[in-house]
């Protein structure tokens, strides 16, 4: 299992956000009130689910064309 990922700006902190203003650069609490402030945010456990079930669905679409091809 990887480590949490650490916030660019603070690395001595972890990041409980993605930036999403900023390509889901992962960013600590004080970074929102910082450069980051105002932009779209999500919490990491949220991105890491929406990913999940972006990738969850790809998925059964490949299966499901490759049993088309079959």
């Amino acid at each position: 299992m990887r480590d949490a990922p650490r916030c660019n700006t603070h690395p001595e902190k972890m990041s409980e956000l993605y930036c999403e203003t900023c390509v889901n650069l992962p960013v600590c609490m004080a970074c929102t009130y910082g450069k980051h402030k105002g932009h779209s945010l999500y919490e990491v456990t949220a991105l890491a689910q929406l990913k999940r079930e972006e990738l969850t669905q790809k998925l059964k679409t490949l299966e499901e064309t490759k049993m088309q091809q079959d």
